[in-house]
């Protein structure tokens, strides 16, 4: 599957229109029942569900469980057994087990030399670039709560988001441009230390830095 989500990772677009696409198909399902039951189609909506559960744990960190949940009550009320085909319900489950593929991101921790050289081997790059991407933009939100003058760092971050999207980006350069922007997310985050601030006493010396200009 990771070669599947690896494709449509490729740029948010094509992540949106599957997403449309699982819901549709996920709702039709259910809307069939239980006249569609125990005839296989289970397993095709399952593994469309199980696609949508991998990257939404990439991009949107989010909790797998109630996709797992949703797997499984499906794979319960729909997987037929007969006596032609040598699997039980229990073993098609557990192929259709989602694990959390995110990395554990830690801003403080980031190396921009480490990520590039590990990017160049990686053999899912749309993967790679999601997960830093939706990283960013999770952190970027968290840091701009703390601190409401860090506004231009968003602007900088959708700029070269929607350069890519658009095509005008290759691949690697954009997995450069964010790591570079990892590398100045990080200086920001840890400017209050080099100042001698707290984040609360950082935020109003901006702002009155702002006022003053």
């Amino acid at each position: 599957f990771n070669g599947f989500a690896d494709t449509l990772l490729a740029n948010d677009e094509q992540r949106k229109s599957f997403n449309v696409y699982e819901n549709t198909i996920s709702s039709l399902y259910e809307a069939c029942k239980p006249e569609v039951l125990g005839r296989k189609l289970g397993r095709v909506v399952s593994a469309f569900q199980y696609l949508r559960g991998v990257m939404d744990s990439i991009v949107e960190q989010a909790d797998i469980d109630s996709a797992v949940q949703r797997i499984e009550a499906l794979l319960d009320a729909s997987v037929v057994v007969d006596n032609a085909e040598a699997f039980s319900a229990k073993e098609f489950e557990a192929q259709y087990k989602i694990v959390q593929r995110g990395k554990a991101w830690d801003l403080s921790k980031v190396n921009v030399v480490k990520l590039r050289e590990e990017f160049k081997q990686a053999p899912f790059k749309n993967i790679q670039i999601a997960d830093l991407q939706a990283f960013l933009q999770r952190k970027l939100a968290e840091m701009l709560a703390q601190n409401r003058t860090r506004g231009d760092f968003i602007q900088r971050l959708q700029k070269v988001i929607g350069a890519y999207n658009s095509g005008a980006t290759s691949t690697e350069n954009y997995y450069d441009e964010l790591t570079a922007f990892a590398q100045e997310l990080k200086e920001e985050a840890e400017r209050h230390i080099r100042e001698g601030l707290t984040e609360d006493e950082l935020e109003l010396f901006d702002l009155l830095k702002k006022e003053s200009l």
